[in-house]
């Protein structure tokens, strides 16, 4: 009598293929699943941080949101309130180059404060309080004023280094120019005619 052990029947070797196979896909399902889960924790991120200049202040205002950057600043309309104040305006950039003046006005126990921007050709309010709270150059913000005051001064440095004059470029005297010719041919670096020219084209002559 013949004995089959039950490891090389057909019957097994058929259910140990069939699960192989059925763990193999499972286990490759899985795999992809958290590769494509570990791209969009790690890759997009990354990607949106890259191109995203990080600011330097970000406040929170009436309805509103205040970016400052290196070279310019943001003023976004936030939630309802923005929505009915500012209109579908959406994001108001200015370069600091562009601003010419800034008002502000410190927040109250009752009346928020603001810190309004003048630009060329822009249409800044001069009613006060109530009437910023329409303009897009004017950030509306309720307390917090060591911050707004500490961004205004911020502002206005970058303002003044931008306008600050160029320094005069240091112009060599005729004399000096002489000067080095003649020790150039001391060195025999030139010649006589050559420094002789040239200091007749320095003089002149």
């Amino acid at each position: 009598m013949t004995f089959t052990s039950p490891l090389k029947s057909a019957k097994f070797q058929g259910l140990m293929f069939f699960l192989t196979t059925l763990l193999q896909k499972f286990s490759r399902s899985i795999l992809v699943d958290f590769g494509k889960k570990m791209c969009n924790f790690v890759y997009f991120p990354l990607k949106s941080a890259t191109w995203r200049i990080m600011s330097i202040y970000k406040m929170k205002g009436v309805g509103e949101e205040l970016e400052v950057f290196e070279d310019k600043l943001s003023i976004t309309p936030k939630g309802v309130l923005g929505f009915v104040s500012k209109g579908l305006k959406g994001t108001k950039t200015i370069p600091y180059a562009s601003i010419t003046a800034i008002q502000f006005k410190k927040s109250g126990l009752v009346t928020s404060g603001y810190i309004q921007f003048t630009i060329p050709g822009g249409n800044e309010s001069k009613g006060g309080v109530f009437a910023a709270t329409t303009d897009e150059n004017t950030f509306m913000f309720a307390g917090q004023n060591e911050l707004a005051i500490e961004i205004k001064n911020y502002i206005e440095d970058k303002i003044k280094n931008i306008h600050l004059p160029s320094p005069a470029p240091i112009v060599n005297s005729s004399s000096d120019e002489i000067a080095k010719y003649f020790d150039l041919k001391e060195k025999g670096i030139i010649s006589e005619e050559e420094f002789e020219k040239k200091k007749k084209q320095l003089l002149g002559i």
